[in-house]
């Protein structure tokens, strides 16, 4: 931290030393070591996913955001005022979206009465290591230019990630972010400066009302950032497959998101204060107790998206051949001001399931 510029670099610095520090970081009641190669990885994605926190929260567009994150772990168990029996030893994980870097070194300890090194210089080895593990998984070095003591006892494996879409399938990550070419995975976007709305969706295919639908809603949010989501899941419906879920993305030239959270309560639990855009007949399904097990279960969902500004813009649809809005609704008053009507909202009669079954 002492060279120039080096806060372009380095986002923040933290110090979890204590074991009661550590386990609030990582969020954690308890770990099995303290000091290991899995703890390291959970530094590394808490810090990774900090990280992007810090870098949405920079920027006021959807469209400015880029994940050139590095998330890094280290965890060391060194000499001490105290003669240890067990290993001097760290453990370092270097960690982005697409690569895992794992080192591990065991410091040759010497004897009690002749110790082959000071804590001041197993430091110095271990924060070398850390830096040259940095430089490596930039590309600035090569592992054969890291140089290790012969008598210490240095490992060091790298792994390339699972493809995003694989992830989220297998529920190792929770979204995947679109933006023209980029692939961004487990962005925050609520942290952005501005107002984001939502619209969730099948897509099949997108067509006019999806769109009117964005628009209108950031034009009644006040914003101008909307963004498409595209659930893999469906509480009614099979999981997509991959082949689907590409082909249902690549048609869309808007940002769009990919998440595996099918109820609105879980889209607001993994983007806390987001705004939707959405058609009267997702509404309906919001307010069905059998989507939330109960009628209760139902309210204290809704209220918990209340609580932290959420709004519905809704447009209306043809249901049973009838035009349905909001005023036809009866909803409950303790939630009813999250529901705005769209008006001017024929686009939003239109439906994918329409656009599939009508004749060519």
């Amino acid at each position: 931290m002492s060279q120039p510029g080096a806060s372009n670099t380095v986002l923040e610095l933290i110090v979890p030393y204590d074991r009661t520090s550590l386990l609030d970081f990582l969020k954690k009641i308890d770990l099995d070591q303290f000091c290991s190669q899995e703890t390291a990885d959970e530094m590394a994605i808490a810090s990774l996913n900090r990280a992007k926190e810090l870098v949405v929260m920079a920027n006021s567009k959807l469209t400015d955001i880029f994940d050139n994150c590095i998330g890094i772990g280290a965890t060391c168990a060194l000499r001490s005022s105290e003669w240890k029996k067990g290993k001097h030893r760290c453990y370092i994980t270097i960690l982005t979206s697409e690569y895992k870097h794992n080192f591990s070194i065991e410091l040759y300890k010497g004897t009690e009465e002749s110790p082959y090194r000071s804590r001041t210089e197993e430091d110095e080895v271990c924060g070398q290591l850390i830096l040259n593990g940095l430089a490596l998984a930039l590309n600035l070095i090569d592992s054969t230019d890291i140089n290790v003591d012969p008598l210490d006892t240095f490992t060091y494996n790298y792994q390339i990630l699972d493809d995003p879409i694989d992830r989220l399938i297998n529920g190792s990550c929770k979204s995947i972010l679109f933006l023209r070419d980029r692939v961004l995975i487990d962005m925050p976007i609520h942290k952005l400066k501005n107002k984001i709305i939502m619209v969730p969706g099948s897509f099949n295919p997108l067509h006019e009302g999806h769109i009117m639908l964005l628009e209108k809603g950031k034009e009644l949010g006040n914003t101008d950032e909307g963004i498409f989501e595209l659930c893999i899941s469906n509480v009614d419906k099979p999981t997509l497959s991959k082949g689907e879920i590409i082909s249902r993305v690549t048609q869309i030239t808007f940002p769009i998101i990919l998440t595996n959270s099918p109820k609105f309560i879980q889209k607001a639990n993994l983007f806390p204060g987001l705004s939707y855009s959405v058609g009267i007949d997702t509404v309906i399904r919001l307010v069905d107790p059998y989507y939330s097990n109960n009628e209760e279960e139902m309210i204290i969902n809704i209220l918990k998206i209340k609580e932290n500004g959420s709004q519905f813009f809704v447009g209306s649809r043809f249901i049973k051949s009838n035009i349905i809005s909001l005023d036809l609704l009866n909803l409950n008053p303790l939630f009813r001001e999250m529901f705005i009507q769209i008006e001017d909202d024929s686009k939003a009669l239109i439906s994918s399931t329409g656009i599939r079954e009508a004749p060519i």
